[in-house]
């Protein structure tokens, strides 16, 4: 049946799909862009809360999801999943906060790639994860760009990001499609709430206009073109060109917050993305959708 299927996909959404991902991938990093911009006046910290917040009221006014007929089982993923994409967005922002975000994104990404690779049965992915470990030890080499509390912080968002990876499928079986989403965003932003009732009555229209930017363009713009996607094409098509991810984030952090590419963050994120992209390929088609 899925043979089929996949031969009754329309042409046009094969090749729509990679570019709905380019572009999602490009609103996900710009998002942190956007972000990095109210660092300096409210805290990663605060940013990351009222982001969660701004999302989690956008995403229940579209997703409207249904609070009955639900189990205890649904409901602990929900909160599982809610309290890891918090974890991993605020040890994002604090990395960022700290060293590019190019150097940040390679290493959060070795989160979901090493669940990706060793959930192959094949030995051969041994030589993908040593050419990423080599990757983010470009990345991250004492002496350049990288420091101690950012390479930290960025790996804390790479554990984040598995931990998610392991969650999505089950709130991503959600019939509502946004619902789990939407509930689960909102479990993370009730997390973070101290952090925003103590921001809302400082915020200056500068910093909520940034907030909100990137509350909007990185989780609901993104969460859907990244939706669309998976429903035109199979999900390891799709995880091939979120590989990309570490190269956009390079772009997006030379242009929007003026960082200078080295040659440490082209070659690292470089072994990153060429060994990401081959356990993707040999992966099943089970690989997430990133939420950052």
């Amino acid at each position: 049946m899925d043979h089929v299927a996949e031969h009754q996909r329309p042409p046009l959404g094969r090749l729509l799909a990679p570019g709905l991902i380019i572009i999602s991938c490009t609103a996900t990093q710009a998002s942190a862009g956007f972000a990095h911009r109210a660092f300096g006046s409210i805290g990663p910290l605060h940013v990351t809360a009222l982001r969660f917040a701004i999302a989690a009221l956008t995403l229940l006014v579209i997703a409207r999801p249904s609070l009955r007929g639900r189990s205890t089982a649904e409901w602990r993923a929900i909160g599982t999943f809610g309290a890891c994409i918090a974890l991993m967005n605020w040890s994002f922002y604090q990395g960022v906060s700290r060293m590019p975000l190019g150097n940040v994104t390679s290493i959060e990404f070795t989160g979901p790639f090493l669940i990706a690779a060793f959930g192959s049965k094949s030995w051969k992915e041994a030589r993908w994860v040593a050419l990423a470990a080599l990757g983010v030890l470009i990345v991250a080499h004492p002496g350049g760009t990288a420091t101690p509390a950012g390479v930290g912080f960025a790996f804390l968002a790479a554990l984040g990001w598995a931990l998610y990876t392991l969650m999505s499928k089950k709130v991503g079986a959600d019939a509502s499609g946004l619902g789990g989403l939407a509930l689960s965003v909102t479990v993370a932003a009730l997390i973070l709430s101290p952090a925003t009732i103590a921001t809302v009555p400082t915020l200056t229209r500068a910093d909520a206009t940034s907030v909100t930017m990137s509350a909007l363009l990185g989780v609901t713009f993104a969460f859907s073109l990244e939706l669309t996607a998976l429903r035109l094409v199979p999900a390891k098509a799709v995880s091939v060109f979120f590989s990309f991810d570490p190269v956009v984030a390079c772009l997006i952090g030379l242009v929007m917050l003026h960082q200078p590419l080295t040659w440490s963050s082209v070659l690292g994120s470089a072994a990153i993305v060429v060994a990401s992209v081959m356990v993707a390929l040999h992966t099943p088609n089970e690989t997430p959708t990133p939420l950052t």
